[in-house]
C-alpha cells in the first residue's frame, strides 16, 4: 500500500490528478484512517465537495491537523457549509465509492459555483499543498530546488542585482576583465607602441593625448662627395593621420590617390604626389614631407596640414644663451625655434575656400656639435590652437642620429 500512496503523490506532484485520485480512493478505501492519503486527496479533488470530505476526514483522523483546520475554515468562509458532514470511515463502511467512481456529491443549487482552475479541475482555496509530504518514493526522488543565489559585496556588478561574492564572483572577473583589463591593454598598446594601424589612423587620430599619436621613423641612405658620408635614423611622434610621403608607405601612396580625386590643388597639373619621395634615395639633404592624409579636415582647413624634414646643415648648436621658448635643447646641445605667419592671397584647393593665414613654424634639432636638422610646420593659423600640443610633442620628440 506504501508504494501505491508513492505512485499517487508522484503522479499528482506530475500534475496527473485523474489518475493520482483514482489511486487514493484505493488507498482510503483500503485504509480509511490514512491521514497522508486524505491530505493529497484533497489536493486532488474533483470538486469542492470532495474537498470538503476530505479535509473532514483528516480532522477526524487528527483533530489537531493545522493546516486541514485553516483550509477548511478558509472553504467554509468562502463557499459556506455546501454538504453535510460526511460519517466517519470505518473498516466496516461500505459506502464508500469504488476507485473509479468518487462520490457522486452535487452542489445545492443555492450555492456559488466554484472558479474553474487548471486543467478544467475546480481551483483549491487558499493554494492547498499538503504540509506532511510522504516519505521519498522507493524507485524515484523529486530533484531538490536549485540553491537560491546569494549576493556577494555590493557593487561589482549592482545593475545585475548581485555583487562580487557567491555566484556573482566568475560574472565579475569576465566583465572586469572585458571592461577594464581588455581597454587598459589595448590603451598601453596604443600609448607606448605607437606604430601605425594604417586607415584606421584617419579615425584613431581623434583619440586624446599619445594615443592619438604614432611613431614615424626612416633613415637617409650616405650621400656622395658633396653630402655627408654618414647615414641617418630620423624619427618623430606625429598626430596618427599625418603619413610620410615616401613611395616605400603603402598608405601614403594609397591616401594620395584619394585626395587628388578629392581635394584637387587648384594649380595646374599640380598633384599630391609632388610631394612624395623614394626613400631609397634619399640622402640628409633630402626633403621628407610628413602629410596629413585625412580629406575631411583638409576640406575643412582649405591647405595642407604638413611636417618637413628639410635636410642636415651645420650650426652652432653650444650656444645655449638664448630664452627658452626659441631653444630646442638636446642634452648639452642646442637648437632654435622661431614661427611666423604668411597671408594667403590664392585658391589652394579647387571648390574650397583657403584659410586667411598659414602659421609656419620653423626648428632645428641638434644631431652633433655644429651639426643640426632642420624641420618646418605648415598649417592653417586658425588650426594652431587645436594642434598646439601635438606641435610641441613634435618638437620634443623629433631626433636625428648618426648610425
Amino acid at each position: 500500500m506504501a508504494s501505491q500512496l508513492h505512485e499517487a503523490v508522484r503522479l499528482a506532484q506530475a500534475g496527473q490528478r485523474e489518475e493520482a485520485r483514482r489511486l487514493l480512493w484505493q488507498v482510503v478505501q483500503t485504509e480509511p484512517n490514512h491521514e497522508i492519503a486524505w491530505l493529497w486527496l484533497a489536493s486532488v479533488a474533483a470538486d469542492l465537495p470532495e474537498y470538503e470530505r476530505a479535509l473532514t476526514e483528516v480532522l477526524r483522523i487528527n483533530p489537531g491537523n493545522a493546516q486541514a483546520q485553516r483550509l477548511l475554515a478558509e472553504y467554509h468562509e468562502q463557499f459556506g457549509a455546501v454538504s453535510p458532514a460526511q460519517p466517519p470511515l470505518s473498516p466496516g463502511y461500505t459506502a464508500l465509492p469504488t476507485p473509479q467512481t468518487p462520490p457522486p456529491m452535487q452542489y445545492p443549487t443555492s450555492r456559488p459555483q466554484a472558479p474553474v482552475g487548471y486543467g478544467g479541475y475546480p481551483a483549491t482555496p487558499g493554494g492547498y499543498a499538503p504540509e506532511y509530504p510522504p516519505a521519498p518514493p522507493v524507485q524515484q526522488q523529486q530533484p531538490a530546488p536549485p540553491p537560491a543565489r546569494r549576493s556577494g559585496f555590493p557593487g561589482c556588478l549592482v545593475p545585475m542585482g548581485c555583487g562580487c561574492g557567491g555566484g556573482c564572483l566568475r560574472s565579475c572577473l569576465v566583465a572586469l576583465f572585458i571592461f577594464v583589463v581588455v581597454p587598459v591593454i589595448i590603451i598601453g598598446i596604443l600609448a607606448f607602441g605607437r606604430f601605425s594601424f594604417g586607415p584606421l589612423d584617419l579615425v584613431m587620430q581623434y583619440l586624446p593625448g599619445d594615443v592619438g599619436r604614432k611613431d614615424v621613423e626612416f633613415t637617409l641612405q650616405p650621400g656622395g662627395e658633396s653630402e655627408r658620408p654618414t647615414a641617418y635614423d630620423v624619427s618623430v611622434t606625429v598626430p596618427r593621420s599625418w603619413f610620410p610621403a615616401v613611395s616605400q608607405n603603402q598608405w601614403w601612396v594609397m591616401g594620395r590617390d584619394l585626395l587628388d580625386d578629392f581635394v584637387v590643388l587648384a594649380e595646374t597639373r599640380a598633384s599630391w604626389r609632388d610631394l612624395g619621395v623614394d626613400l631609397d634615395s634619399a640622402t640628409p639633404s633630402t626633403a621628407i614631407n610628413i602629410v596629413e592624409l585625412n580629406p575631411f579636415r583638409l576640406r575643412d582647413a582649405g591647405s595642407p596640414l604638413l611636417l618637413t624634414f628639410g635636410g642636415i646643415t651645420t650650426a652652432d648648436t653650444t650656444s645655449c644663451d638664448a630664452p627658452d621658448a626659441e631653444l630646442v635643447r638636446r642634452g648639452a646641445l642646442c637648437g632654435r625655434r622661431s614661427q611666423a605667419t604668411e597671408q594667403v592671397t590664392e585658391t589652394i584647393f579647387r571648390d574650397y575656400a583657403p584659410p586667411t593665414e598659414i602659421r609656419v613654424i620653423n626648428f632645428s634639432v641638434p644631431v652633433a656639435e655644429n651639426l643640426v636638422a632642420n624641420w618646418t610646420i605648415e598649417l592653417p593659423a586658425d588650426l594652431y590652437g587645436e594642434f598646439e600640443d601635438d606641435i610641441a610633442r613634435i618638437i620634443d620628440s623629433a631626433q636625428v642620429e648618426p648610425r
